[in-house]
């Protein structure tokens, strides 16, 4: 047995040796990988619509990483950045490894721009995210043959974003088994999604006057949308700060969204990312995760129970409870140009249609979130600090067969926010 291991081990290195490449080989594969490193360069600028950086080799062993990528003159923006890349990574890569640097270098040029200079949170996050960026450009197989060639430069680790982490660890561990490598992981969303989340609390902070006092939630995915009790586009948790969205949306890139958030956007095709449904759903679970964190800075409210965990809540109260949330949500989703305000007028009483579980559900469910969104509007509007305030603080209480009661609950917001009382 030790004969066999011997001989093996033997040809193994005879392979290796005669499989080496000569002074003249390394020097056309370096020539190679930096040909194919400036293209892929260019193929993902071109995708982030970003002007292709320029690319040097250095062959300063020093530096912290594979490659870094900075601006060509102090304070310049993204159109006008270098990537530097190292000589010996260079000359010994793999075409995979090369093809995944390329991607988490214009990743990190193009998440810099969404940065804030003057936020060391958000620039931290840069780099942070680059990983999980290039994971989603060059996909699994890449991105894992790539792990170690880069490990064996010294890296010692990757960062990526929280969602891709089981799927990386897993096959990184089938394709390579054991390594040396460290698999750090963000607390921050998959990019480009993170970027486009921080980019929508930015909007409401700018157009609604008012203030995150904490970090952005994570986004998972759904796992299976169908075990869900009903349909549901996403969902927020605000015991793990994390906002859930259906697969669906996977199709919708974020980048794009990006560059036309403020826009007037019109409802997709059949089959095609539907960038404005993209848009309302995520900023109405920002609404939730907004008034969670404001509840988490408020001592006593008839809310609590709604963003607690295992807490049984009165069903009665829970329906009032959804009522006032659900509408604070809607408000958060509909602030968009082209979006129109609704009437503010809305039956005490659902109309029913059938009479089985499944229609009752779907019609409640219904009237919760537009009539809430009715009720809440003018209560919201130009002045949602105070208003979310008032409406945490003071308790909803319906009748068992009426929603009547809401009615003058928005008299009694409106009489003591300043606002007209006598709405239809």
């Amino acid at each position: 047995m030790r004969y066999i291991i011997l001989c093996l081990s033997v040809l193994h290195c005879l392979i290796s040796t005669m499989l080496a490449p000569t002074p003249a080989n390394a020097g056309e594969q370096a020539d190679a990988r930096y040909e194919q490193f400036t293209a892929a360069v260019r193929i993902y600028a071109e995708q982030f619509r970003i002007i292709t950086p320029d690319v040097e080799v250095s062959g300063d062993e020093a530096l912290a990483n594979v490659a870094i990528s900075n601006p060509t003159v102090p304070g310049a923006g993204i159109h006008h950045m270098r990537i530097t890349v190292r000589k010996d990574f260079i000359e010994t890569a793999t075409a995979a490894s090369v093809e995944h640097i390329a991607a988490r270098e214009v990743c990190a040029i193009w998440l810099r721009h969404f940065a804030i200079a003057k936020n060391p949170r958000e620039r931290a996050l840069v780099q942070l995210e680059a990983d999980g960026c290039a994971f989603d450009l060059v996909g699994l197989d890449i991105f894992v043959s790539s792990v170690q060639s880069i490990a064996n430069h010294g890296v010692g680790y990757l960062m990526f974003a929280n969602a891709n982490e089981d799927q990386i660890r897993e096959a990184v561990v089938r394709s390579i088994g054991a390594s040396d490598i460290e698999l750090r992981t963000s607390d921050h969303a998959t990019a480009p999604i993170g970027v486009l989340v921080d980019a929508l609390i930015r909007y409401h902070e700018e157009h609604l006057g008012i203030r995150y006092m904490g970090d952005a939630p994570k986004i998972v995915w759904i796992a299976d949308p169908t075990v869900t009790e009903y349909a549901v586009s996403g969902y927020y948790t605000h015991q793990t700060r994390t906002i859930a969205l259906h697969p669906a949306f996977r199709g919708c890139d974020a980048r794009v969204l990006l560059e036309h958030i403020e826009d007037r956007l019109h409802v997709a095709p059949v089959n095609e990312c539907d960038m404005r449904e993209f848009r309302e759903v995520l900023s109405h679970e920002l609404g939730h995760h907004y008034v969670g964190l404001v509840l988490d800075q408020t001592k006593r409210s008839w809310l609590k129970p709604l963003y607690s965990e295992d807490v049984w809540i009165d069903p009665l109260l829970l329906v009032a409870s959804k009522f006032v949330n659900e509408g604070i949500g809607m408000y958060f989703g509909m602030i968009f140009p082209g979006d129109v305000p609704p009437p503010y007028a809305f039956s005490a009483n659902p109309q029913f249609m059938g009479d089985s579980e499944e229609s009752f559900m779907m019609t409640i469910t219904r009237y919760i979130y537009d009539s809430g969104w009715r009720m809440v509007h003018p209560i919201l509007h130009g002045r949602v600090e105070a208003g979310v305030k008032w409406l945490i603080e003071h308790e909803l209480v319906l009748t068992n067969d009426s929603f009547a009661p809401a009615i003058n609950y928005r008299k009694r917001a409106l009489k003591a926010l300043g606002g007209v009382t006598n709405l239809p």
